[in-house]
C-alpha cells in the first residue's frame, strides 16, 4: 500500500530555502577549507592522485572515472569540487519540497535540514567516493512518488554496486528478502524478517568463506592492523575471537552488529559519540512514526528495510566506526524528512476520512 501525496500549494518558505541553498551550502563548505583539519579531505587527494594517466585500478580510481566524466581532472581547482557539493546540496533541497513535499514553515523541519547541512558538509563537500554513493541515492529517490519507485531503486542501486561496490549486492540480495517477507505475512514481521537476516547472515560468511577461502572478520582485522599506532586507531571495533572458523567469524560479525547500535567498544571520539547521537535520533524518528501511524507502509517502508539491509552490510565489512557514520550518513540524510513527509500525508488522508466519515453521518440521517 502507498500513501499519495497530496497536491499542495508551496509555501514562500521553502521557494525561500530552496533559493538559499545554493550559495549557504557553498559558502559553508568553502570556510570548511579553512577549518577542518586535512585528514577530512583524504578521500579528495586520494582520487586525485589515481586520476593522474598510468594509476593502478582500485576504488579510488574507479571513483576518479566518476568524476572524470563530470568534468574533474586531478589538478581541477578545489573550487569547482564545492560547486558540484553544493549543487547536489541544491538538488536534495528540491527532493525534500517538491517531491516529498515537506514544509518548511515547520520548525523540526527547519531544524532538521540545518543539521544536514552541518553532518553534509565535512563528508560530502569534495568529490569522495561518499558523494557517489549519495549521487545514486537521490537520482533513485527522485522517483519516489513514481508508481515504479521500488524498481527504478532497485535498478540505480544495482548499477552503482556493479560499477563501485560489489558488496552492496549483498544489501540488494537482503533487501529484496526483506520486501518479499513483508508481502507475503501480515503478522510476525519483525520476528520473521530477524530470523531470515541471521539465517542470511550464515550463508554469506559460508559462501564468503568458500569463494575467498577467508574469514570475513580478517578482513576488518587487516585493515585495523594497519592503522595501529594512528588517530584512526581510536573509533576501530574489536574482533572478539580469533577468526579461525566459522563460529568466531559469525560471532565477531555479530558482535560488530551489536556495536553499531550499542558501544560496548566504548566511545573513542566525537565523531563515534555524533555517530550514536545520529542513528538514535533515526531511530526514534523510526519509532514515533510507527506509533503515530499505526505503521509505516508503501515506498517509506521500502526505503527503511533499504536502511536495515545496509546496516546489516556494515556489520559485515565496516572496521571502525568514523567509517560507519560516514557511510550511513549517505543513507540516513534522507530519513527523518520520509518519516516527517509519511506522518504529514498519514494525518491528512486520516483528517479526510474523518470528514467523509461525516459527511455519510449527516446524510444518512
Amino acid at each position: 500500500m502507498t500513501i499519495n501525496c497530496p497536491d499542495k500549494t508551496y509555501s514562500k518558505a521553502s521557494l525561500f530555502v530552496t533559493i538559499l541553498s545554493f550559495p549557504i551550502s557553498f559558502f559553508y563548505f568553502y570556510l570548511l577549507r579553512d577549518i577542518l583539519p586535512e585528514n577530512f579531505f583524504f578521500d579528495t587527494g586520494t582520487i586525485r592522485r589515481f586520476m593522474k594517466p598510468g594509476s593502478p585500478v582500485n576504488d579510488y580510481s574507479i571513483a576518479g572515472n566518476f568524476y572524470e566524466h563530470l568534468g574533474f581532472k586531478y589538478d581541477t581547482p578545489i573550487f569547482y569540487e564545492i560547486v558540484l557539493a553544493s549543487t547536489v546540496f541544491l538538488m536534495f533541497t528540491i527532493f525534500l519540497i517538491y517531491i516529498l513535499r515537506v514544509d518548511f514553515l515547520n520548525f523540526d523541519t527547519s531544524l532538521i535540514y540545518l543539521f544536514s547541512l552541518v553532518v553534509f558538509g565535512p563528508f560530502f563537500s569534495m568529490i569522495s567516493k561518499d558523494l557517489i554513493v549519495f549521487i545514486f541515492l537521490l537520482t533513485a529517490l527522485l522517483f519516489f512518488n513514481k508508481k515504479h519507485y521500488k524498481l527504478i531503486f532497485l535498478l540505480i542501486i544495482t548499477l552503482y554496486a556493479y560499477q563501485f561496490r560489489k558488496y552492496w549486492f549483498i544489501t540488494i540480495g537482503l533487501l529484496l528478502g526483506l520486501w518479499i517477507i513483508q508481502a507475503i505475512f501480515s503478522k510476525h514481521r519483525i520476528t520473521i524478517s530477524g530470523t531470515f537476516m541471521l539465517v542470511y547472515l550464515v550463508m554469506v560468511s559460508f559462501f564468503y568463506k568458500i569463494v575467498t577461502n577467508d574469514y570475513i572478520s580478517i578482513q576488518r582485522l587487516n585493515v585495523n592492523n594497519s592503522r595501529i599506532g594512528s588517530s584512526n586507531a581510536r573509533t576501530m571495533t574489536k574482533t572478539i575471537l580469533p577468526p579461525t572458523n566459522l563460529f568466531n567469524d559469525l560471532a565477531n560479525t555479530l558482535y560488530n552488529a551489536v556495536n553499531l547500535f550499542i558501544p560496548i567498544d566504548g566511545i573513542g571520539s566525537v565523531n563515534e559519540l555524533a555517530y550514536y547521537a545520529w542513528l538514535y535520533f533515526i531511530l526514534f524518528m523510526i519509532y514515533r512514526t510507527y506509533k503515530r501511524c499505526h505503521g509505516i507502509k508503501g515506498h517509506t517502508r521500502f526505503y527503511l528495510l533499504f536502511f536495515a539491509a545496509f546496516v546489516f552490510t556494515q556489520s559485515l565489512f565496516e572496521p571502525d566506526m568514523g567509517s560507519a557514520f560516514r557511510h550511513q550518513l549517505t543513507v540516513t540524510l534522507f530519513i527523518p524528512f520520509m518519516l516527517q513527509s509519511y506522518q504529514q500525508r498519514y494525518a491528512l488522508l486520516s483528517e479526510n476520512k474523518k470528514n467523509e466519515n461525516s459527511k455519510e453521518s449527516v446524510q444518512s440521517l
